[in-house]
């Protein structure tokens, strides 16, 4: 699992699209707009299916509306994140707005989670009037009234037909 549960989301719009190319099927859904509890968030997605059978490669946008700081944690993404990192996250992110964010997934997923720089995965986000964050692993106390991540860039849709 990428996620620790299910995220719950209720789509509002969307346009869905698939051809056959030489590389294999690819399933495009464009227009996503959904929003689930704290959050709201726009998508774009496309997967291009081995007919070999390995694992697609992924090419996905989101960009994530005004929500909730909590909301956020449904979204850290377990299978590869330390443990330590996520206790450390969800006890210290006790309330806020996140004003917008944005992340990005692109690559063939027999790679992920992209250790070797073969895809690319970026995630960022504006918090404003975040709650005084307390962590019991660290000495001092931290206070974040305005935290800021530079959003990543949207990747070349363009994908190598080359596989090494």
């Amino acid at each position: 699992h990428v996620f620790r549960a299910p995220i719950e989301a209720r789509l509002a719009q969307a346009t869905l699209g698939a051809m056959r190319t030489p590389e294999g099927w690819r399933i495009e859904a464009s227009g996503l707009d959904f929003a689930g509890t704290g959050f709201g968030a726009r998508a774009r997605v496309a997967l291009t299916l081995d007919p070999a059978g390995s694992k697609p490669h992924l090419d996905a946008a989101v960009a994530i509306g005004p929500g909730q700081v909590t909301a956020a944690k449904v979204f850290w993404p377990i299978n590869v994140m330390k443990v330590t990192t996520r206790e450390w996250l969800d006890r210290g992110l006790l309330g806020g707005r996140m004003d917008s964010g944005a992340a990005i997934v692109y690559g063939d997923l027999d790679d992920w989670p992209f250790r070797q720089a073969q895809g690319r995965f970026e995630a960022g986000a504006d918090f404003s009037d975040v709650d005084d964050l307390t962590n019991d692993s660290i000495d001092h106390f931290i206070a974040a009234h305005r935290v800021k991540l530079a959003p990543p860039e949207s990747p070349s849709p363009k994908r190598s037909t080359q596989r090494t």
